[in-house]
């Protein structure tokens, strides 16, 4: 079973990804350590810091692949506009990055200090008091989190209204295909 995260970025960066044209997540060319805890089917809460609020927890992705990106490949994700912001890689010089399919916005977002009552199976304190930088591990025995986050964020609300939606339209659909 694979691991979770909590990742801090920049707003920026979760703008361009629920946008939909990003779907890399590159971590500092200085980042010697690797990623290997996650993988194929993780899930990474993101977050960013707004002012007079702190870190926020706006949306989640669904890991594809983790790996080193040697600049060459680099650049050429970068040209697809792929990358926010992209980092200067000489050559051989390489980052850590998470490659996702799809960002999902919440549709409300959580401040860290309304996480209060989230705890890891391990954690001596709740999640509203953790300092988050960079990328913050969640085993995957303590998945609870990631639903907590979720419901503070309204996502079961959202999910419910879109398959009231996608039931409408399919009732259509069929009306008019009965026709």
């Amino acid at each position: 079973m694979q691991d979770h995260a909590i990742a801090l970025t920049s707003c920026g960066w979760v703008e361009a990804a629920a946008s939909g044209r990003v779907k890399v997540l590159d971590f500092p060319k200085r980042r010697k350590k690797g990623i290997r805890s996650l993988g194929p089917g993780s899930i990474v809460l993101v977050a960013c810091r707004k002012e007079g609020i702190g870190a926020v927890i706006t949306g989640e992705l669904l890991v594809k692949e983790v790996r080193k990106l040697y600049s060459g490949t680099y650049r050429r994700l970068a040209r697809k506009g792929l990358i926010y912001e992209p980092q200067e890689l000489k050559p051989r010089e390489y980052v850590w990055a998470i490659i996702f399919e799809d960002f999902i916005k919440y549709p409300r977002e959580v401040p860290q200090s309304e996480l209060s009552d989230v705890r890891t199976s391990t954690s001596h304190k709740p999640l509203s008091e953790w300092l988050l930088i960079g990328l913050t591990y969640i085993k995957s025995e303590d998945s609870h989190v990631i639903d907590k986050v979720r419901s503070k964020a309204g996502v079961l609300g959202y999910l419910m209204r879109k398959l009231r939606e996608l039931e409408s339209r399919l009732d259509q659909l069929q009306g008019l295909l009965r026709r």
